[in-house]
């Protein structure tokens, strides 16, 4: 189908260049053109809706077979979410005195340094072997000995559906 109106198209355009510019191509081969274009964007409709639709059934197979990384990629692919598309998008963010960053330069290097404000260890704990090791003494008085024989007992599944009941 599109090859054929690939074809007539050639055959118009090439009488449009040998005919003079006041006579116009026949009729009749834009008439059979126009047919074609209008056959070509139906059968494209019906091709699409199908593949539409075999794409769904194949997304509720895999919800049903639990293949959730399948079926959400499916799903976000839907709405417009893709790695790729997330990775265009700018988000504008506010500047710590309150101006609104638009350009993505300007975003990244904001970005760049709130993770350096967070990562920065003003008080030098992180290093600090000492802040870190909980003397003995202090451990054992924060747990509670009725708590503690129950530390190292097994989870029941009666223990996890009251849990997530509750």
């Amino acid at each position: 189908m599109i090859r054929k109106r690939q074809k007539l198209y050639k055959k118009i355009i090439g009488q449009q260049t040998a005919l003079n510019d006041s006579q116009l191509p026949i009729p009749a081969l834009k008439e059979q053109y126009s047919s074609l274009r209008k056959e070509t964007r139906k059968r494209m409709r019906e091709y699409s809706k199908q593949r539409w639709l075999k794409s769904i059934v194949a997304a509720l197979d895999d919800f049903k077979a639990f293949k959730s990384a399948r079926a959400w990629r499916w799903l976000s692919r839907c709405i417009g979410k893709s790695r790729s598309s997330d990775s265009l998008l700018v988000t504008p963010i506010n500047h710590e005195n309150g101006q609104l960053l638009t350009n993505a330069e300007e975003i990244q290097d904001r970005w760049a340094r709130h993770y350096q404000e967070l990562a920065a260890d003003p008080s030098g704990n992180s290093q600090n072997k000492e802040h870190w090791v909980i003397p003995a003494q202090q451990l054992t008085k924060s747990i509670n000995p009725e708590v503690s024989i129950w530390l190292d007992s097994l989870i029941e599944w009666e223990e996890i559906e009251q849990a997530f009941l509750c």
